[in-house]
């Protein structure tokens, strides 16, 4: 399976058309003279920014989730902080897991803001490096 990075291209500046021009610089073979192939823009610096700001957040966020997931069986199973009544009959187990719900909402709708964050700067790259990429 092979990726049209041009499609990707286009799609991400908004564009409807899609050309398949064979000398348009992201293709195999048109390494030559001064043209930039993808690869070499994902070494810019704004590209690595961009990793390291995707890193930044996606890391912690992570850590944050698989430690509040797998505290619950494990609070469950060996202490009973978990046993005692909270409140209407429930047990603070209850409560957590009912909270595990709301967490994974909370950062779902926290990713989208950030991701669309980041497919904003892909824009800004890939506009910036377009005339680079076409001569």
């Amino acid at each position: 399976m092979t990726i049209n990075v041009k499609d990707r291209y286009d799609s991400a500046l908004g564009s409807n058309e899609t050309t398949m021009d064979p000398s348009w610089p992201y293709q195999k073979g048109t390494e030559t003279g001064s043209k930039q192939t993808y690869s070499e823009l994902t070494r810019t610096k704004e590209f690595a920014k961009l990793i390291k700001e995707k890193k930044a957040f996606l890391l912690p966020t992570t850590i944050f989730f698989l430690s509040f997931y797998f505290l619950l069986p494990i609070l469950a199973a060996y202490t009973d902080v978990l046993k005692g009544d909270a409140f209407f009959g429930l047990t603070w187990a209850w409560v957590y897991a009912l909270l595990q719900f709301a967490v994974v909402w909370i950062l779902g709708l926290v990713y989208m803001k950030t991701a669309a964050k980041y497919d904003i700067t892909v824009k800004e790259i890939l506009t910036k490096h377009k005339k680079e990429l076409e001569k």
